[in-house]
């Protein structure tokens, strides 16, 4: 299989594509007329001149004019090799009927070579057009285009894949794809693999590439494998950097947080209390017109009580906010008030597990985010897998932190729908803080979202 970047056109291209001065018809006419002299001088040479095969020069002289100047000065070379022959080398002792056959085989087989010629030309142009066309597309792509083989070596990339990457080729066709990919994609970039062995294509799918300067970028990936001429299987992969649409997306969810978290503050310190007061000030009257024995009491019994409700449900809307910013123990407690409300509100088997064995060393953005992703995991299983029993796990190492949330509902469908986005919030979210998402069925049934996140240095 050739593997170069650019592949220079070879004589034969050059020669049926009509390149240079082959390109003038006065010089491919003239061409043709010498190269028949050139054969009549060679004719002269083989003696006798008037026995043997007449024609035995102006055959290979033929071919060759239609090969190398086209159609026009092939019939040329033709008609002029036949009054060559019928003058100078044609036995007077043939019959007539002899040399009519003579002439006749001659023309067909210059008129067989002539058009053979001329086809094999317009094949050549067809091909030469078209892969030019694809190269000029290949090389100006504005995403990277990368081929690797069987064992995932890097074969032949485009500019845009090399500017992506920071390497040259030389240096990528030393390089195994694990070189590039950062090793927490690993094991997803593995899977994707196995599925174009067995369905022909893979992805998109999401990972991040480490440049030869060491930074990290994201990408989108997909593409497909082949079987080339040579017997081997490739895959053609189209990369997409996706630094810029993350950014956006980063940007969009940092103002959609920022927004949620100043109305939940709004609700907690303002609405909220202001309707304390009003529970505490009803709740006081009420006393007041209790000892006063009048009949108005219960009616502002009833009204302190309602308000206190309205109090709970105001910090109950503020929390679901913002809610590792009201949570007195952080993400802990954000979680174990997420479990006490299944349970209260919604009467399910709900309970949360923490195990820390070292110290959670997270920023607040990664908190907010791993707790956003449980909240999704446990909306999803509660509203759409229809659990009974959820299980939240946390766990904090020395080098990571894990949360896990499992279920014991219907499990995620094989297709999920096409307008679904828990699904694509979560893996954002996870990307976004540089975590690793895993969604799959449990032994037992049901779900289990896991995302585990790098502690903090």
């Amino acid at each position: 299989m050739d593997t170069q970047a650019a592949r220079p056109p070879g004589l034969l291209d050059k020669i049926l594509t009509r390149e240079g001065v082959l390109g003038r018809a006065w010089i491919r006419y003239s061409g043709a007329a010498g190269l028949v002299c050139i054969a009549l001088g060679v004719r002269f040479l083989m003696l006798p001149a008037d026995g043997g095969f007449a024609f035995i020069t102006f055959y290979p002289t033929v071919i060759a004019v239609a090969l190398l100047f086209g159609a026009g000065p092939g019939v040329l070379a033709s008609v002029l090799s036949a009054l060559c022959a019928a003058l100078f080398f044609l036995s007077t002792f043939r019959s007539k009927a002899g040399q009519l056959a003579s002439f006749g085989f001659f023309f067909v087989t210059c008129g067989l070579t002539t058009f053979v010629a001329h086809r094999l030309r317009q094949s050549v142009v067809r091909l030469r057009a078209s892969e030019l066309k694809f190269r000029t597309l290949y090389e100006a792509s504005n995403v990277g285009i990368v081929l690797t083989d069987a064992d995932r070596r890097y074969v032949e990339c485009n500019e845009t894949f090399r500017r992506l990457t920071g390497y040259r080729t030389d240096e990528l066709r030393e390089l195994e794809y694990r070189a590039l990919t950062h090793p927490k994609d690993w094991a997803e970039t593995d899977a994707q693999f196995e599925r174009a062995v067995r369905t022909g294509q893979f992805g998109p799918y999401e990972k991040e590439y480490l440049r030869k300067d060491g930074r990290r970028i994201p990408l989108r990936v997909n593409g497909a494998m082949f079987v080339a001429d040579d017997g081997e299987m490739y895959l053609w992969s189209i990369v997409d950097d996706i630094t810029e649409w993350r950014r956006l997306e980063r940007a969009l969810l940092d103002s959609a947080s920022a927004e949620q978290q100043k109305l939940g503050r709004d609700l907690h310190d303002g609405l909220g209390q202001e309707l304390a007061g009003i529970s505490l000030l009803a709740s006081a009257i009420a006393s007041s017109m209790r000892k006063a024995g009048r009949p108005e009491v219960e009616e502002l019994e009833n009204l302190a009580s309602v308000a206190a409700q309205a109090v709970a449900n105001c910090r109950a809307l503020a929390h679901g906010l913002s809610p590792v910013t009201f949570a007195n123990g952080g993400l802990r407690e954000a979680l174990m008030e997420m479990v006490a409300l299944l349970r209260d509100s919604f009467g399910m088997d709900a309970r949360c597990e923490v195990l820390e064995a070292a110290p959670i060393r997270l920023l607040p953005d990664a908190l907010d985010n791993l707790y956003r992703i449980s909240q999704e995991a446990v909306s999803n299983a509660r509203r759409h897998g229809g659990a009974q029993s959820i299980k939240i796990t946390l766990e904090s190492e020395a080098a990571i932190v894990r949360l896990a949330v499992e279920d014991d509902g219907t499990g995620i469908p094989k297709s999920p729908p096409a307008t679904g986005m828990g699904l694509k919030i979560m893996q954002f979210r996870a990307a976004t803080i540089g975590a690793r998402l895993s969604i799959g069925p449990r032994e037992s049934g049901g779900t289990r979202v896991c995302v585990e996140c790098l502690q903090t240095q």
